[in-house]
């Protein structure tokens, strides 16, 4: 009841800009307008205008409202996949509601072991990742560098943009997003001498790229200021993921940050900082499940909006970053952290975002934002 009457104060805010939000009631009668984006037993979280969210005790509400968020629910329900761990299709992420096979617990401590690209990139470092031969690709100012599984620079290329987010692609080539916000965006694919090789058509001409992944020859585009991810296959939008056909914004974001990663079984997790959580999805857009939660313990996300980047280690362990206080985790199937990564007090400043990557020997690339340069954590001895 309290956190429903502090929203009233602002929902005067909401009514203006929100044409397609819902109106929510209160048992006093007084009014809110927000999306809906979703629920559990006991309450429904909701969406202003600003993009902030909260939730609701369902037990505050209206009939109405209730009945409204019942039907919600089931809809989903109805849609969802049915996930068992007898199933084999899942890789074991932390979901919530579903069946799914515990991650194993071997992993051990893990420490700094070398950087990569010192004194390289001059202005910024975008993004990181690795390819299935364990090469490691670094991006930022106009520049790409390549570095081989034992740290060596490779090859190296100009962009004609300023490298934002990368991901890898096949038959040795590389998808490189523009990060620049006072240029139209685009991701284009580049072999290892550079070569432009094609682009992707993307859904919107405005919003700057903020996450890129792949799997297979499809290739996830994730836009902080829609709030989702397209999935494009041949060059061409497939759909949307995140964000419901016809709607503004879909998940929830902060500080231009959207990333994600897809995991060997094709499932989309989602950093959602802006919800202090992890979104999974399939990859035609329904929503499997979510985890994580606010909170300053080991196991939750702190901060105004974390985590910020997120990787698949496989076997159903992930990594994340946050910023703010900066802190490098590894979470097994159950939702708990096992070994919180050192080294990392000062890789990010501010509102940054702190890219991750993971190689198959679980050696974990970070970018850094303040030496400008990758850093990597491995396993210690």
């Amino acid at each position: 009841m309290k956190m429903f009457i502090s929203l009233v104060g602002v929902s005067v805010l909401a009514w203006a800009s929100m044409a397609d939000a819902r109106s929510w009631t209160n048992k006093d009668g007084r009014a809110l307008e927000a999306d809906f984006v979703s629920a559990t037993d006991e309450s429904v979280t909701v969406r202003l205008s600003n993009g902030r969210e909260f939730n609701l005790p369902l037990a505050s509400l209206s009939q109405a409202d209730r009945d409204f968020v019942a039907q919600e629910v089931a809809k989903a329900k109805a849609a969802a996949p049915v996930v068992r761990a007898a199933d084999a299709k899942f890789s074991g992420a932390p979901v919530k509601g579903h069946v799914v096979p515990k991650a194993a617990t071997d992993v051990e401590k893990y420490a700094l072991v070398r950087s990569l690209g010192d004194g390289t990139f001059k202005s910024h470092i975008g993004g990181v990742c690795v390819d299935a031969k364990d090469r490691v690709f670094a991006a930022g100012d106009k520049l790409v560098v390549v570095f081989d599984g034992e740290g060596k620079e490779s090859a190296r290329f100009n962009v004609e943009f300023n490298a934002g987010a990368v991901a890898p692609g096949a038959n040795d080539t590389v998808w490189v997003a523009n990060s620049s916000y006072s240029e139209p965006p685009s991701v284009v694919q580049y072999d290892m001498q550079g070569k432009k090789l094609g682009s992707l058509e993307l859904e919107s001409k405005k919003a700057p790229v903020t996450g890129l992944a792949t799997f297979g020859d499809e290739v996830f585009v994730g836009t902080s200021g829609s709030g989702s991810i397209g999935r494009y296959k041949e060059g061409k939008l497939v759909n949307v993921i995140g964000r419901a056909p016809g709607a503004r914004r879909g998940l929830s974001t902060c500080c231009g940050i959207l990333d994600f990663c897809v995991d060997e079984q094709g499932y989309v997790s989602v950093a959602e900082l802006g919800g202090h959580r992890v979104s999974v999805f399939d990859r035609d857009g329904n929503r499997i499940g979510t985890w994580g939660k606010e909170g300053r313990s080991a196991e939750q996300f702190t901060g105004c909006c974390n985590p910020v980047s997120i990787a698949s280690l496989g076997k159903g362990r992930f990594v994340t970053s946050e910023k703010d206080v900066p802190r490098v985790k590894i979470y097994t199937g159950d939702e708990k952290v096992l070994e919180m990564c050192v080294d990392v007090n000062d890789i990010a400043k501010g509102c940054g975002q702190l890219d991750v990557a993971v190689d198959s020997k679980g050696n974990i690339y970070a970018a850094h934002e303040g030496k400008k340069c990758v850093i990597v954590l491995g396993p210690s001895k």
